[in-house]
């Protein structure tokens, strides 16, 4: 792509290629920080545009630390685009992908997702797309969601020119499968996917295609025992038991609540460990007495040896 510019941005190079546009790396020659553009493969309808439209108008007003910010949307002739804050890091796509090699906190993680769906949610919005490759983490282990509302995959079947790839097909949930309205619960399922494939290294539903996998979500249990062989704790089998429930009713009521429940967990975990160290058996002072005074017959004993020998 040649270099040009869009509503007083530099356009540098194509960084990453989503559901709905190609994303390029830019320059604000205004603010002089660097920021994303995301051009949208096919100019949207008017109803489309004026969607996200809205959406990006909320998310600009949003100042959360685990959300991407949005900084303009716009359109010119013949394209529409979103310009946004630009997120630099490893997608947890990629941490999965070689998970052997990284080290993470899995409590810890999961809070700081749902924290950045509570600030979605706070705004009467549906994220819509949770996946890996939509969560950013920084170097510094910041947590940054990707792409809140924006993503044609959220009501993607009633979108008759829209084909879905397959990838994200492995988060949706049961209600989206049955084209049923999206809500702050099929995101927390998307979650539950996503923290099963953090504590198992595999995906809870599989299938060939699109249409065993979709049969799978609406219609198999996931293999929780199997979690137990990753010596995943029993409160986090259930809690993500509870994330995967079919009926949304039978999931955490909200983020906030998962917060919440997280919050919990992580003290509970700690409290544990305290515990564990504290009942842990040290060596007394009469033990290293009577390890040196076995040191000292056995230096004699040597002595003796070696001299009358």
């Amino acid at each position: 792509m040649e270099i040009r510019q869009i509503s007083g941005y530099h356009i540098f190079e194509q960084i990453g290629e989503g559901i709905n546009g190609v994303v390029y790396k830019a320059w604000d020659n205004q603010q002089q920080r660097p920021a994303a553009i995301k051009i949208l493969r096919q100019p949207p309808t008017p109803d489309l545009f004026r969607n996200y439209l809205s959406t990006a108008k909320a998310l600009i007003h949003a100042d959360d630390p685990n959300l991407c910010r949005i900084y303009e949307v716009g359109k010119t002739d013949n394209e529409a685009y979103i310009i946004m804050e630009l997120a630099e890091g490893i997608s947890l796509r990629e941490i999965l992908l070689r998970a052997k090699d990284v080290d993470y906190d899995f409590i810890d993680l999961a809070f700081r997702i749902t924290r950045g769906l509570k600030a979605i949610h706070a705004m009467k919005l549906v994220h819509g797309n949770l996946k890996p490759s939509n969560i950013m983490i920084s170097n510094v282990g910041e947590v940054k969601l990707l792409d809140a509302g924006l993503s044609r995959f959220k009501n993607f079947q009633t979108d008759p020119e829209f084909v879905a790839p397959y990838e994200p097909y492995h988060y949706i949930s049961p209600e989206q499968v049955l084209n049923q309205p999206t809500t702050i619960k099929s995101d927390l399922f998307s979650l539950g996917v996503i923290l099963y494939q953090l504590a198992s290294g595999e995906q809870p539903f599989t299938g060939k295609n699109e249409d065993e996998l979709c049969e799978a979500i609406l219609n198999h249990e996931p293999d929780f025992p199997a979690l137990r062989d990753h010596d995943i704790p029993g409160d986090q089998i259930l809690l993500i038991e509870r994330l995967l429930a079919k009926d949304p009713s039978e999931r955490i009521t909200s983020s906030g609540e998962l917060l919440i429940t997280l919050k919990e967990m992580r003290s509970f975990h700690k409290d544990y460990e305290k515990l564990h160290n504290f009942f842990r058996p040290t060596p007394s002072p009469r033990t290293y007495l009577s390890i040196a005074v076995l040191v000292v017959l056995l230096l004699i004993f040597w002595w003796v040896v070696t001299t009358y020998h």
